[in-house]
């Protein structure tokens, strides 16, 4: 882990680069992480995961919405328009109608982690009937997947969970009656799944073997490992994701919050990657 002394280091530099830093560096491309539709170049380019702009080109959003810049190897700005129009800078600290937040990622090449796993940018849709599932660290052992740290937010009731790898490969489908009261690991039979990445959708209990996920709403992702991993990855999550959930408290796009979250968990996934 990076130490407070080397983040503050690094703080530093970046806030003195972005100053005082001569043109060249002043101009260098960066690379964006996540966007809404609605962020655009002055050109009227749609802005989307992996273009690149300019450091300090003119950013304009009409709507709300997020848009986060990779701004150094482990620096992210998230810009939030709330209400436009909105402009700013690219990887400047103060725009017109935006509000900055910043992520320092715990490690360098956490973009290239996120965009392995997911070229393209979710769409981030409405809430689903019974809540959400979240991103979490998942444990795989004997007994089968333990997906409670992962329906925190779904109540109670009988679902399928389909699970898919990323970034690609065969999907597997999971019967599981939730109710934490009596069971809060939320165990569940899972014959055929193996540790790794995945994205995770929630919907009604199938009639099929075939999870059909809800139809509005968004996924989550989950990182299922080995008993062996599980207690060093689950504490390493709790502790990274941190970052995102100041972003969250400063209410950043969802976007941004999402691409911060999933950039850490696939680095963790890297860590157990067989």
């Amino acid at each position: 882990m990076i130490s407070p002394l080397k983040k503050l280091a690094a703080s530093v530099l970046f806030l003195l680069c972005v100053l005082v830093c001569p043109g060249d560096a002043q101009t260098a491309k960066v690379r964006v992480v996540s966007a809404g539709p609605e962020w655009r170049l002055a050109t009227g380019q749609v802005l989307s995961r992996n273009s690149s702009v300019d450091r300090r080109a003119p950013l304009s959003s009409q709507q709300p919405g997020g848009i986060v810049l990779e701004c150094e190897a482990s620096i992210w700005l998230s810009y939030t328009c709330k209400s436009g129009p909105c402009r700013i800078n690219a990887c400047s600290l103060e725009g017109t109608n935006v509000s900055v937040g910043r992520a320092e990622l715990p490690v360098a090449g956490s973009f290239d982690f996120l965009f392995r796993r997911q070229p393209r940018e979710p769409v981030v849709a409405a809430s689903r009937d019974g809540g959400n599932p979240t991103d979490a660290v998942l444990m795989l052992d004997a007994s089968g997947l333990h997906a409670g740290p992962a329906l925190n937010r779904v109540l109670e009731g009988r679902y399928c969970l389909k699970l898919s790898p990323l970034p690609g490969g065969l999907t597997t489908s999971l019967s599981i009656g939730w109710d934490r009261a009596i069971d809060l690991e939320g165990l569940v039979q899972a014959p055929g799944l193996v540790p790794g990445l995945y994205q995770l959708e929630k919907g009604p209990q199938a009639q099929t073997s075939a999870c059909v996920p809800d139809a509005n709403g968004s996924e989550a992702w989950a990182l299922v490992t080995t008993p062996a991993n599980f207690e060093r990855v689950s504490a390493a999550w709790k502790e990274q994701a941190a970052v995102a959930t100041a972003l969250e408290r400063a209410e950043a796009a969802r976007n941004a919050v999402s691409a911060v979250r999933r950039a850490i968990l696939a680095g963790l996934a890297e860590t157990v990657a067989p």
